[in-house]
């Protein structure tokens, strides 16, 4: 089986701290509620339905760092000099990436 986004798309991942990411996801979405905002068509100026969720913009993948002998930055928050890695956080922040995985595998 493998991963392929559907026709004439592409799947997104990025990284690589969890501060970075979200900075991403969250510009990415008030970027498209100016738009709207700014938009003429059937909207007043006030108007923000309609438009797409901020789950909309969370990537398809992350990519986290890790220290593979202790394999910190996956189920605990550590930072090698870039940011917070953290890889289990990136999943609480963005619960639709969430779904059907098991990160809680090392418990």
């Amino acid at each position: 089986m493998s991963c392929r986004p559907p026709a004439n798309s592409t799947y997104l991942a990025i990284g690589q701290d969890l501060f970075s990411i979200n900075e991403y996801v969250t510009s990415q979405y008030n970027y498209s509620l100016h738009q709207r905002l700014n938009s003429t068509n059937n909207h007043t100026s006030n108007e923000v339905d309609g438009g797409l969720s901020i789950s909309s913009f969370v990537p398809s993948a992350f990519m986290v760092y890790t220290d593979l002998a202790s394999l910190k930055g996956l189920w605990e928050p550590t930072d090698y000099g870039s940011g917070v890695e953290f890889a289990d956080g990136m999943l609480d922040l963005f619960p639709s990436q969430n779904q059907n995985t098991n990160h809680n595998a090392h418990s």
